[in-house]
């Protein structure tokens, strides 16, 4: 019987602003990418780190929120989180392989059309070396991998590509063996961290499996105090009153909108990044925000916002995720990369390949403390005076939206909290 080929893309991604410290692999971690049933690739054209061209377009920050506005998820009473950046990396590296009209669709997805091939790989070569080389307290990392069936010939091109501007880690693996698995587990820990240890399950089907990880570790500029971390009630969307902890700050100092259809106001991080938070108005549902393009759309292009002194009541939360985001990219465009007997994927293979699955997996926490960090900040320099400052209130006390930007401005992370004890 002639076996099916499928593509499997898969992307993992971590988010994590807590206080716990870094845990070393011990005795029972996953073993080291060197057993049998995976084999490390080389590219004729290996990794550049120390020349990599860090100018980025000045739109970038503009595109991923565009892109994250685009495609963020509306999964009823349930929490979200989703990673448009990491969703961005891992398609644009998928659309290096592809060609016609299933290269169109993919780079429309990412609302990419405007870019050419060679722009789009320049884009994310800057992209990745200028994000993993920021230097502070907090803890950002991003990495890919791309694990290829070793029984099927891949093109150089595809390859090489890969390697040098998205610097994946390029492995020949036989999906068909469990030690391959745990062998991609262990990939998937040693990049985020120890932070995501559930195991990675491929299909003995899969040909190629393209993994992205993103894991971010942050302080707050100015820490919780866990004394005034107090019980309280949390209205979820089905209209339920919950008992959670409720971290609780007066006059810390941020940026925030006002609008008739929602309040968003942001936490600094201590080396520059930021948290958003974006409270529907109480004569509207979180999922009519997420509905209301527009509203969103002034939410997200925090550039406007003005400063003040706001007072903090969030509650804490952690939660694991999993999102299917094959359908999100079928409505974006991308139909022809998911039909069999339709996707052309031929600048990876001459094998017949479309793309299966489409997954991403997360995990967020936030509490008092945050990480060890340095005192720099974007928002010494602009804040004015204290006592010039508006006086906000910012109770979330029922289902919000939230995002973390990094220092550019760049969306890395969003999400909805319907209910702050689901985990």
């Amino acid at each position: 019987m002639r076996k099916v080929f499928y593509l499997f893309l898969g992307i993992i991604i971590c988010s994590q602003i807590a206080s716990c410290a870094p845990q070393a692999m011990g005795d029972n971690a996953s073993p080291a990418i060197s057993r049998q049933s995976v084999i490390k690739v080389d590219s004729d054209k290996p990794r550049e780190i120390e020349n990599a061209e860090t100018v980025l377009p000045v739109d970038i920050s503009e595109r991923l929120t565009g892109f994250m506005l685009d495609s963020m998820p509306k999964n009823g009473n349930v929490n979200i989180c989703y990673s448009p950046l990491s969703l961005y990396f891992a398609t644009a590296l998928i659309a290096e392989g592809a060609n016609g009209e299933t290269k169109e669709g993919l780079i429309k997805a990412i609302s990419s059309e405007d870019l050419d091939a060679d722009e789009l790989g320049r884009i994310c070569k800057s992209l990745y070396y200028t994000l993993n080389a920021q230097k502070g307290g907090s803890d950002f990392r991003i990495a890919n991998s791309v694990w290829m069936d070793k029984d099927i010939t891949f093109t150089q091109k595809f390859v090489d590509k890969a390697s040098a501007s998205y610097s994946a880690e390029m492995f020949g693996a036989d999906f068909s063996s469990e030690e391959t698995e745990r062998i991609i587990g262990s990939w998937v820990a040693q990049n985020t961290n120890n932070s995501m240890s559930r195991r990675v399950t491929i299909d003995a089907e899969t040909v190629l499996l393209v993994m992205n990880t993103v894991y971010f570790k942050g302080e707050w500029k100015e820490l919780f105090d866990p004394a005034q971390t107090k019980t309280g009630k949390f209205k979820t969307t089905d209209g339920k009153n919950i008992e959670c902890s409720f971290m609780h700050s007066t006059a810390l100092e941020g940026t925030y909108i006002k609008d008739k259809e929602f309040t968003m106001a942001c936490i600094p991080m201590s080396s520059g990044e930021k948290m958003a938070f974006i409270l529907p108005a109480k004569n509207k549902s979180i999922s009519g925000l997420l509905e209301d393009k527009t509203a969103l759309k002034k939410a997200f292009y925090t550039e406007n916002a003005d400063n003040g002194l706001i007072t903090w009541s969030v509650p804490k939360f952690e939660f694991d995720a999993e999102n299917d985001v094959k359908n999100m990219l079928y409505d974006m465009g991308a139909k022809k990369a998911f039909t069999a007997g339709e996707a052309d994927f031929s600048g990876i293979a001459e094998t017949g390949l479309f793309i299966s699955e489409a997954k991403q997996m997360l995990h967020i926490a936030i509490n008092e403390n945050g990480v060890e960090a340095s005192s720099f900040t974007q928002y010494e320099a602009a804040a004015a005076d204290p006592g010039e400052l508006k006086k906000v209130k910012m109770v979330l006390d029922r289902p919000f939206v939230f995002v973390i930007f990094n220092k550019e401005n760049m969306p890395l992370f969003t999400g909805v909290l319907n209910d702050p004890t689901l985990n």
